[in-house]
This record gives structure tokens, C-alpha cells and sequence, in this order.
């Protein structure tokens, strides 16, 4: 064959394949579009039948838990609220809308196009669903149960050294839509508009207790004031106080400074490691939250009484997935829009590593001599934990 024979020889194969992908991609455009005029003429019974029985992992793609959590979600609401359907949307559909719109920050009209209802219908389902799901509050975060946690007790690291630990509290600032006169006590010292909402998780990464709706300028202990007084791991953004221990203060912290190969070289050190390791898991806990639930994310445009149920419900939607498939809590752990919890630790990371201890206590100077003893107390029981700790660390690591 001629070099110019072989030239056209592969023009004409070149242009065979290309007509044959076109023809292929003609045909896949004509199928998708075929399919979602199909989907147009669908009502909202029909789409959420689509969703919840869908294939494979289309019912978690959708609405971010699996089918017989689903229903159990469901079997909770009737119980819990008597929430019946209503005429043209039934209860399964209620749920998969709200279900939808919060695991993917949907806007409205983008629901009226896949349920085929209107705005109105969509907004009224969507406020009573939200309802319903927070009255199951306290059926769903509970506080922590008796005993030693199992993270703990089958830890040489933290038992028994934590063995009265009962969670871990932190705040996380969720993105917050406010009127222009009222910003400026909800804007945050990272210059955003949020809500700050205070929470503590076990060590399984369920919720105990969330408080949500203050303002993204509130400081972790104003808020702490108005929440609990158990025994928890907090941060250096809240005081070490009787029954909250907190980290030593001017003392390296945080996991990524051990992360370059250093070991901890003083009592102290190692008792930071150690807690943060532990106290971790709350800022685990919101990643995994802010990841299944992307509406946490981004200021939606809901009255602020509804934003603050939002975040409530998002909490509560967790609890029951964990709680429902034990072995598929952590399904978006490895999300990659997860980090590892460093973003919220960053939070305190300068008030940790600069303040001194008493810097965070100036809110209680008016405070009686027997809470300054109180205090005194906690520090000294910090301090036994960690010369504890230390003694034993030397042994196993033939320190002297």
C-alpha cells in the first residue's frame, strides 16, 4: 500500500469512529432526554417511589440514609407527632422533600421541578417535616449513658486516666443568614456571618446535647453558662472548670504538632496529646455532620427560628443514622469533603497556645472563695491525671 492509499485509509477510519461515537452520543443525549421529560411528567409520589426504591445506593445518594432507616425515621414521626399525609402528598413524600432539600441545600423551585408541586406545597411540607423531626429531640439526643465509655476502657492510652469522662464539647460556627441592623452580634471573629452552636458528642460521635441560635460573636464560655455542668473535654476556648478539663494552656496541643514525629517531652505535653486525641471526636463528629448535610454549610435565605431548627434536626437525622446502621455511621468519614477536625480546632488553636490559664477566668472574678477553691481543686486533678500519666509513659518507654 502507497503512503497515499495509507493516508486514506485513516482519514476514513478516523472518521468511521468519530461518526460512530456521535451516533453513540446522540443516542445516549436522545435516552437522557427521553428520561427526564419522563421524569417531568412524574408527580411527587412518583419521585419519592423513584428515590426510596431506587437501585443500588440511590436512596442514600438522595436523601443521605438508607431505606429501612428510612421508614424507621418514619414509624418515629407518626408516633411521636401523629403526622398523617395530607390530600396529594403522602407521608413518605413529606419526608423524602425535607429529606432532600437538607442533604443537598435544594433550593425551592428546584424542588417544584422534581416533585412537580408547588412552591408553596413544597415550603409547607418542608416546615412541617422540620417540626416533626424536632420534637424527636429527646428520644434521639440523649444524654451520656452510665459506666465507662468502650473507647475508653479497652484504651491503655486513656484508661484510667479518663475512665470518668463522659463526652467532648466544642463550638462550630454555622454559616447564618441575619437581618443587616442585627449582624453585627452574629458576625464572627473570622468576619462571617454565623450562629454558634455549642454541642458535646460521646465517643461514638453521637450528639448528647445541642444548643443552637446564639450569636456567632458569643464566646464559648457565655454560651457553656447557659448549657451544662458534667464532667466533658472541652478545648482551650472554654475554662478549666469542675466538671469540664480542659487543656494545659501555653503547651503544644493540637494533633498536627505531634503529626512531624515529635514526641511529647513533658507531663503536660503529654496529657494535651492524649486529651486531644480524645476530645477529637467532637470535631470529627461535626465534620461528618456538615459533610451528610451540606445546608449547614452555606447561610440559607429560612427565617432565623427555622435555620436554628435546622441545625437541630441535621443533629437529631445523625443520631438516628448511627444509631440505625452501627456499621455505616462513618459512610462519609471517608468523604473527601471531610477533613480531619483541624479547621474547628483552629478555632481556640491561638487563645490554646498563647493565653494564660487565668486569661479565660476573667468572666468569674466576682465568684465566692469556695468556686475559686472549686477551681483550684480541678487544676490540681488535671495535674495528678497528667503525672500519672507521665510516670507510666516513662516505664513503657524506658524514660528516666
Amino acid at each position: 500500500m502507497d503512503s497515499d492509499s495509507e493516508m486514506d485509509f485513516h482519514m476514513m477510519s478516523t472518521m468511521t469512529t468519530a461518526c460512530a461515537l456521535m451516533t453513540i452520543w446522540l443516542d445516549k443525549n436522545n435516552m437522557l432526554e427521553e428520561s427526564q421529560e419522563h421524569q417531568r411528567n412524574w408527580t411527587g409520589a412518583q419521585a419519592a417511589n423513584a428515590i426510596i426504591n431506587g437501585p443500588g445506593p440511590t436512596c442514600f445518594n438522595y436523601i443521605r440514609m438508607h431505606k429501612d432507616a428510612f421508614f424507621s425515621l418514619r414509624d418515629m414521626i407518626q408516633e411521636k407527632s401523629n403526622l398523617r399525609g395530607t390530600f396529594g402528598v403522602s407521608l413518605e413524600e413529606e419526608l423524602v422533600i425535607f429529606l432532600h432539600i437538607i442533604s443537598h441545600n435544594i433550593k425551592n423551585r428546584v424542588m417544584q421541578h422534581h416533585f412537580n408541586h408547588s412552591g408553596e406545597t413544597i415550603s409547607r411540607h418542608f416546615n412541617r417535616m422540620l417540626n416533626a423531626v424536632v420534637l424527636l429531640q429527646r428520644d434521639i439526643i440523649k444524654p451520656p449513658r452510665n459506666g465507662v465509655p468502650p473507647e475508653i476502657m479497652n484504651s491503655t492510652r486513656f484508661f484510667p486516666y479518663f475512665k470518668d469522662c463522659v463526652g467532648a464539647i466544642d463550638c462550630s460556627h454555622i454559616p447564618a443568614m441575619i437581618s443587616i441592623k442585627e449582624q453585627a452580634k452574629w458576625r464572627n471573629r473570622k468576619g462571617f456571618i454565623s450562629q454558634n452552636v455549642l454541642a458535646s458528642c460521646s465517643f461514638d460521635l453521637t450528639f448528647q446535647y445541642v444548643l443552637a441560635g446564639w450569636e456567632g460573636s458569643a464566646s464559648d464560655s457565655r454560651i457553656l453558662a447557659d448549657a451544662l455542668n458534667k464532667y466533658y473535654l472541652v478545648d482551650a476556648g472554654f475554662a478549666n472548670a469542675p466538671g469540664f478539663l480542659a487543656p494545659f494552656r501555653g503547651v503544644r496541643y493540637h494533633l498536627k504538632e505531634f503529626r512531624q514525629g515529635c514526641q511529647p517531652r513533658t507531663k503536660e505535653e503529654l496529657f494535651n496529646l492524649r486529651h486531644s486525641s480524645l476530645r477529637n471526636a467532637i470535631e470529627r463528629a461535626f465534620g461528618v455532620l456538615k459533610a451528610r448535610f451540606p445546608i449547614l454549610k452555606i447561610a440559607s435565605g429560612y427565617p432565623l427560628n427555622t435555620q436554628v431548627n435546622i441545625v437541630a434536626a441535621c443533629c437529631i437525622l445523625h443520631n438516628h443514622i448511627i444509631n440505625e446502621k452501627r456499621d455505616q455511621e462513618l459512610d462519609f468519614e471517608n468523604n473527601n469533603d471531610i477533613g480531619n477536625g483541624e479547621d474547628e480546632s483552629e478555632m481556640h488553636e491561638d487563645e490554646g497556645n498563647e493565653s494564660s490559664e487565668d486569661e479565660n477566668e476573667c468572666d468569674f472574678r466576682n465568684e465566692s472563695a469556695a468556686a475559686r477553691r472549686e477551681k483550684q481543686r480541678w487544676r490540681e486533678f488535671r495535674l495528678g491525671l497528667a503525672s500519672a500519666m507521665w510516670e507510666s509513659y516513662k516505664l513503657e518507654q524506658n524514660i528516666n
